[in-house]
């Protein structure tokens, strides 16, 4: 997009001429820290950021949409994280 001296909020752009940064307005809108609260929730969301995905090729995130909160339970571990490091996590 050329420079323009009109202001377009995250909401113009994403349900316009770029799709690609939904995401934004979904982390805008607190809705992530709102679904991922636990140690649990958190871990799940991590492990699909790095790279998890599901047995039919799930994925946690999308740029137009940000994260598929019912795709988290899905996910296989990836290879950049591990049980051991999600039990040094726990400091409690």
């Amino acid at each position: 997009m050329a420079p323009t001296s009109k202001h377009q909020s995250n909401e113009d752009l994403a349900y316009g001429p770029l799709p690609q940064f939904g995401y934004q307005v979904q982390y805008a809108s607190g809705e992530v820290e709102q679904k991922c609260k636990s140690r649990d929730e958190i871990w799940k969301l991590l492990n699909g950021l790095f790279g998890g995905f599901g047995p039919g090729r799930e994925f946690a995130f999308t740029p137009e949409k940000g994260v598929m909160f019912e795709n988290l339970p899905k996910l296989r571990l990836t290879k950049l994280m591990n049980d051991k490091a999600s039990a040094a996590t726990d400091v409690s």
